[in-house]
């Protein structure tokens, strides 16, 4: 039963949330409530009342604390999971991805290193979902057919969702090739409508035909935002897409995560991407890319000039990879020009060889504001010369080292820093003064290594997020409350707001630009 008095339960979530911030074990709270449109929040609107309580806004604003809602909840289950599977490793049954986490396992981390890219990469594949029934999905499709702007924040239908900034979120509505044309059909006509959020909806090649009509018909939407995320998207269907999107003149977002593109999806993009003159944030993560899709694709980003946000995490990349990249920063500085200046590739395979080539690359390039290499196999050889030529780069604010949340479940390693890895970044982050968010989480550093690296953040005034926090270590509650503190100093400094205010809604456009807020779902963990 769900303890519905909403000051119990707002202050055990509120616990929780402050033993997640400090990297202590929080409970299952999280579990117990419901998520926002969940059948319990429709039928009492518990985490409607949950969520204004929990982050209070002006009424016309709610939607904002619905959607920090959803990623607290999310946030404090994976923590929860976390602990779960950290519990799991002193069974017999031992994951040895998780296991290669844990600090003096280096032998297994290196035995691992030889494995085969898992089939989770090379064929990706989207989360299971079953098509809705039509009459679930016809409220929308009917309101949506009038053409008109929405008349509150969100506008929650049995199925869908329609916001006030021109959202339309259909995220795990799962229309499936079945009603995309319905949804299509209900949105052309409708000027109101920008952002076309669709993860999760199976639509496969057929949909990625009835969604191209969008980008190519003059009459239809100024569509700027298409989510697309694990819609079982192959070579054939994207080619459609990238079509219509060569000449279009409205689109400045394309998430396409965890849809089977390959080589052949993945070069219909990067050809597009010659040709198209708007898009500035492009997500390619886990779309079975590999090494060869990394060579069309940079090759054709150097006849680009407006990308600027690139996304290609769990793509099996390799120092092979690394090196078409770091072509095109070395070209980029040749001609003096601004290119991408975010650039997103954790789980993937670059080592010490790969980073160090795109380091070297990036050197003094004015533009890099982004930059995650989390979950890479990179070790310290590779770690000092990264290190070192980051603190070329007078715009970086963002610097992601660590471990990302799905590398063991894809099979893929962590970076490790024993040794002397705590020493170059507590000496990077002595000397750096531009980057604000700074993650190493589980990178297998020394004991005593946070204690130099909490040390060191007491002569820093720029870093406003660091995540420390190393696999089934825990630090004394003295360091972990100095690292607080001081991080709380700086963000009052900084930017004048608390660190809750800084978590919930400053942090994501730091590490992602504020494009980040258009694809906000309250279906889905949102980034």
């Amino acid at each position: 039963m769900i303890d519905s008095n909403l000051e119990t339960l707002v202050s055990q979530i509120r616990e929780d949330e402050r033993r997640l911030s400090v990297g202590e074990p929080v409970g299952q709270i999280a579990f117990d409530v419901p998520r926002i449109n969940s059948g319990e929040d429709k039928r009492s609107g518990l985490g409607r009342k949950l969520a204004r309580q929990l982050f209070p806004t002006a009424d016309a604003d709610r939607v904002g604390s619905y959607i920090a809602y959803g990623r607290l909840l999310s946030q404090l289950r994976s923590a929860y999971r976390s602990q779960v599977a950290e519990f799991n490793t002193d069974k017999q049954d031992i994951d040895p991805y998780r296991q290669a986490r844990m600090l003096g396992n280096r032998a297994i981390f290196e035995q691992l290193l030889s494995a085969p890219i898992s089939d989770a990469i090379l064929n990706p594949q989207p989360m299971p979902v079953d098509i809705a029934p039509y009459d679930e999905l016809e409220p929308f499709f009917s309101h949506m057919q009038k053409g008109e702007a929405a008349c509150q924040p969100c506008q929650a239908f049995v199925r869908g969702a329609y916001y006030d900034d021109g959202r339309i979120d259909m995220c795990k509505q799962v229309v499936g090739d079945r009603y995309i044309g319905n949804l299509v059909e209900s949105i052309r006509y409708n000027p109101h409508v920008e952002h076309f959020l669709l993860g999760n909806n199976i639509v496969g090649d057929d949909g990625a035909s009835a969604i191209a009509t969008l980008a190519r018909a003059d009459y239809t939407p100024c569509i700027k935002t298409y989510y697309l995320a694990g819609n079982c998207l192959t070579e054939k269907g994207v080619a459609k897409l990238a079509k219509a999107l060569k000449s279009d003149r409205h689109a400045q977002s394309l998430w396409l995560k965890r849809n089977p593109l390959k080589l052949g999806g993945v070069t219909q993009i990067a050809q597009m991407l010659e040709q198209n003159s708007n898009i500035e944030t492009l997500d390619l993560v886990n779309v079975g890319m590999l090494d060869e899709g990394v060579k069309v694709l940079f090759a054709s980003l150097k006849k680009n000039h407006t990308l600027r946000r690139l996304y290609i995490d769990a793509n099996g990349i390799s120092e092979v990879g690394a090196r078409y990249i770091a072509d095109y920063f070395t070209h980029l500085k040749a001609e003096n020009r601004q290119g991408l200046t975010g650039l997103f590739m954790a789980i993937n395979r670059l080592g010490d060889a790969g980073a160090t080539l795109i380091a070297n690359a990036i050197e003094g390039y004015p533009h890099l504001q982004q930059l995650d290499l989390s979950s890479n196999r990179i070790q310290n050889t590779g770690l000092k010369t990264l290190l070192e030529q980051c603190n070329t780069l007078p715009n970086l604010v963002y610097l992601g080292i660590g471990l990302y949340k799905s590398t063991s479940d894809l099979q893929e390693l962590p970076n490790y820093f024993d040794g002397t890895g705590a020493d170059f970044i507590a000496n990077f982050i002595r000397s750096n003064e531009t980057v604000q968010i700074l993650g190493f989480r589980d990178t297998n550093l020394r004991a005593g290594g946070a204690e130099l690296i909490a040390a060191a953040l007491a002569e820093n005034q720029t870093l406003l997020e660091l995540k420390y926090e190393q696999f089934r270590s825990h630090l004394p509650k003295a360091i972990e409350q100095r690292i607080h503190s001081q991080l709380a100093h700086n963000i009052r400094s900084n930017l004048g707001i608390s660190v809750q205010e800084f978590q919930h809604c400053v942090k994501r456009e730091i590490m992602h630009s504020n494009c980040i807020r258009f694809i906000d779902s309250i279906y889905r963990n949102t980034m």
